[in-house]
């Protein structure tokens, strides 16, 4: 039984044609990825830790991931926000992604652990509140943040 399964530096791949059955934890390292749920639906909505590095292209990005416990995204420059993430969520890793403006963590109810590193876009991390169930936060480099918590739900540049 596969346990993990990892895609390096391919510049077209589309496994949703296949009845794949995909392990729990997965790494793509795709250049040219654009939305994972294109190219990797229904097989994602099983995996529980899924590493994302280098997808230069990578802009969409959607609710489906139903089963998700760690995400790590990394070196994906075109990526603009993240607006849901699961629930299920406990560990999120995000790093070198500069056009990042905003990550609404409010959905992770079961978030514990999330560093947050060289996103120099990014403006705020969460919207109200921070999470009762979150034990640690790191933030490293992020240039343009100005707030960790923006509790009139929307981030301003009027307030340093």
């Amino acid at each position: 039984m596969l346990h993990k399964f990892e895609i390096v530096g391919c510049k077209e791949v589309n496994i949703s044609k296949f009845e794949l059955y995909l392990p729990k934890s997965i790494v793509l390292y795709i250049p040219d990825l654009k939305s994972l749920m294109e190219d990797f639906m229904p097989g994602l909505a099983k995996v529980e830790n899924l590493t994302i590095r280098d997808c230069e292209e990578l802009s969409l990005w959607q609710d489906r991931l139903n089963s998700l416990i760690t995400l790590d995204i990394r070196s994906s420059p075109s990526l603009v926000n993240i607006n849901y993430l699961m629930s299920t969520l406990r560990i999120l890793r995000i790093g070198d992604c500069d056009a990042l403006k905003s990550l609404l963590m409010s959905n992770c109810t079961c978030l514990e652990y999330a560093t947050i590193e060289k996103c120099d876009s990014l403006t705020f991390i969460s919207r109200g509140k921070l999470l009762p169930t979150l034990k640690r936060l790191e933030i490293k480099y992020c240039e343009k943040l100005l707030f960790v918590v923006d509790e009139k739900g929307e981030a301003s540049s009027s307030h340093p």
